[in-house]
């Protein structure tokens, strides 16, 4: 199935983004449909329910709808490099910042870390992933633990976490954004409260003082 050949005389040449996958989509939703008869079994076919889901499940049947398609396989190896090329600008800020909070004293050079497990999701679905985990952590969750959950963009970690959350009703799941969110809140409270606006609470003796408001 080409679609490539089709595409340009469904969307009009000038078009919002969203309006452009809007069409592109239910264009390839049509074609996929229509050729579903000719498919071999279990060959995904893109329906409503599996575009709303947004999940593992939704890109895994996409991927295959669209496998051996050249538009479909050059936009998406834009959208890796733009992907891996962010990690690589939010990783060199990081660094800087780690660097700073270092000179500060805030945070040791070379903290201890507990063991890193290594979980290679190519290929697994978020259920397969999320099993795993669990395994993995044993009889902490019934006790207490923190998990942390590392990965480049777009290996599924937020379908995983909502898969953990599921398993795990007990759990409770943090973005390091909404970490360091609230983080900025307690220093923001505590200068508010020791009216010490002109001193950082980011500074190593002021740090243990404000996580305590």
């Amino acid at each position: 199935m080409k679609l490539n050949k089709l595409v340009y005389r469904l969307v009009p040449k000038s078009v919002d983004e969203v309006e452009f996958w809007r069409l592109y989509f239910c264009h390839a939703y049509h074609a996929v449909r229509s050729a579903s008869s000719g498919q071999k079994s279990g060959a995904a076919v893109l329906t409503k329910a599996v575009l709303l889901a947004g999940d593992d499940t939704t890109s895994n049947s996409i991927i295959a709808a669209f496998q051996g398609d050249d538009i479909f396989s050059t936009f998406a190896q834009k959208e890796m490099e733009g992907i891996l090329q962010r990690d690589a600008e939010d990783d060199e800020k990081l660094a800087e910042g780690i660097q700073m909070a270092v000179q500060k004293g805030v945070v040791e050079a070379s903290p201890a870390v507990e063991e890193v497990c290594r979980i290679d999701v190519l290929g697994k679905s978020a259920e397969v992933v999320a099993a795993d985990i669990i395994a993995r952590l044993g009889d902490a969750p019934s006790t207490g633990c923190v998990l942390v959950l590392q990965g480049l963009s777009g290996t599924g970690k937020g379908t995983t976490v909502s898969k953990l959350e599921t398993l795990l009703p007990r759990s409770v799941s943090w973005s390091n954004g909404n970490v360091f969110r609230s983080i900025t809140l307690l220093a923001v409270s505590y200068c508010e409260l020791e009216g010490a606006h002109s001193r950082a609470p980011g500074d190593a003796d002021g740090l243990p003082a404000f996580r305590q408001v």
